[in-house]
């Protein structure tokens, strides 16, 4: 082989397939960073990285299976920031109506303003929806800062999560399934 495709007969790896493992592997770590950054694609990268080195490279007899568990990750991942964000503004005392509001609100300050502005957005709006509801400030600081919370907890999990997938994704490439 001439080194750029495909193995050859020592079994070493050519050029276009380490360059493909090298690139899904920097996707997968910006997609890790990205945890951090309201409305970044970051689950949903780390899989779509994993699922261009399945179908670029090679499968092998258990990829399709640990891909399948990646799937599952990112799946709970992409519902991880619904999921604690409201979970926490309803211990908060929230009602999911501000929950949901202040979420919408900050994906629309997200795009607008910036990722900061957006989780701003998000807890701003659902201060004042919960104290239009009750006209008492501490109830309306309480939901907010169970919303705050619970958004802080997703990043947590999204973070154990993505490690998890892109963990799962080395064993594949490592083992050569």
């Amino acid at each position: 082989m001439d080194g750029w495709t495909g193995n050859d007969r020592s079994g070493r790896l050519g050029m276009t397939e380490i360059l493909i493992t090298i690139l899904a592997g920097v996707a997968m770590i910006v997609g890790l960073v990205g945890v951090f950054i309201p409305l970044f694609p970051d689950i949903l990268l780390i899989w779509v990285a994993a699922l261009a080195y399945g179908l670029l490279l090679k499968w092998g007899p258990l990829g399709p299976w640990i891909f399948g568990l990646i799937t599952v990750f990112g799946v709970i991942g992409l519902l991880t920031d619904l999921w604690l964000t409201s979970l926490g503004g309803k211990i908060g005392g929230a009602s999911i109506t501000s929950v949901l509001i202040g979420i919408v609100a900050g994906f629309i300050g997200t795009i607008l303003l910036s990722p900061i502005g957006g989780v701003f957005l998000m807890l701003g709006t659902t201060f004042f929806l919960e104290y239009r509801r009750f006209q008492d400030t501490d109830r309306a600081v309480k939901g907010m800062l169970g919303v705050a919370l619970g958004y802080g907890a997703s990043i947590g999990v999204k973070l154990g999560i993505g490690i998890g997938m892109i963990l799962l994704w080395l064993i594949w490439v490592i083992k050569g399934w």
